[in-house]
């Protein structure tokens, strides 16, 4: 692309043979810069913890070779993806690789934005990006010591635990218990008390061995929120005669 030059001649004629004046005047077209076009990307919307998601898009110019074109990228909600960035493979200078990274647990909306200028001119492309939810597991610590010990007929003390949900209320959570000896440990009672502390609870269990029975079993801890995830804990109790 340059400029084109070139000549126009007007030519006044009365129409007399032989009578005429014209009159030769240079003409010079120069050329405009051309703004750089964006293909567009789609709106997106994908789960959270969904790891790295690419898109690809052209960049063009149609006066400069395409890797000479500078683009970036911006999120209107910074703190919802990270690693917002494009990339562009070598020989490849029209096609544009943009990369967008999930954060544990987060979800919400953004608007990406992309730019490519050519030092004088700036075109933008956009496009929205929905990071929805999923259902997350709960989970369930031991707070007290593993093994447990209590002597024959005697209930254990209060087993403290916390249960944590970052999606349902800690409250609401199902808790149940399984042992591996039944005639052993057969009675496994729950505090009905829970208070909530943002997305955790601590919660106590109390564990009754048979009559006269003594041993060593396994009691497995389960949390399960409304949608049929759960997380469980296993520890020791022994029950030992009295002293």
């Amino acid at each position: 692309i340059g400029k084109l030059v070139m000549k126009i001649r007007i030519v006044a004629d009365d129409g007399t043979p032989g009578l005429s004046s014209q009159l030769v005047l240079p003409l010079r077209v120069l050329p405009a810069n051309d703004a750089p076009t964006i293909t567009q990307v789609a709106n997106q919307a994908f789960p959270e913890d969904s790891g790295v998601h690419s898109y690809t898009f052209d960049v063009a110019d149609e006066d400069l070779p395409g890797q000479s074109i500078a683009v970036s990228v911006s999120s209107s909600n910074t703190g919802l993806l990270q690693n917002v960035g494009v990339s562009r493979a070598a020989g490849g200078a029209r096609t544009v690789t943009l990369s967008l990274q999930t954060i544990a647990d987060l979800v919400g909306s953004t608007t990406i934005t992309v730019s490519a200028t050519d030092g004088v001119d700036t075109t933008t492309m956009s496009f929205t990006v929905n990071v929805t939810q999923i259902n997350d597991p709960p989970t369930i610590v031991l707070n007290s010591p593993d093994p447990q010990t209590t002597t024959v007929n005697a209930p254990t003390g209060a087993i403290s635990f916390t249960i944590t949900d970052i999606d349902s209320p800690p409250c609401s959570l199902v808790l149940s218990s399984f042992t591996t000896t039944p005639t052993l440990l057969p009675t496994r009672t729950f505090s009905p008390a829970c208070t909530a502390i943002g997305n955790s609870a601590t919660r106590t269990i109390t564990i009754t061995p048979g009559m006269f029975q003594t041993g060593e079993g396994l009691v497995t801890l389960r949390v399960t929120d409304g949608g049929g995830l759960f997380a469980q804990w296993t520890f020791s109790v022994i029950v030992v005669p009295p002293t």
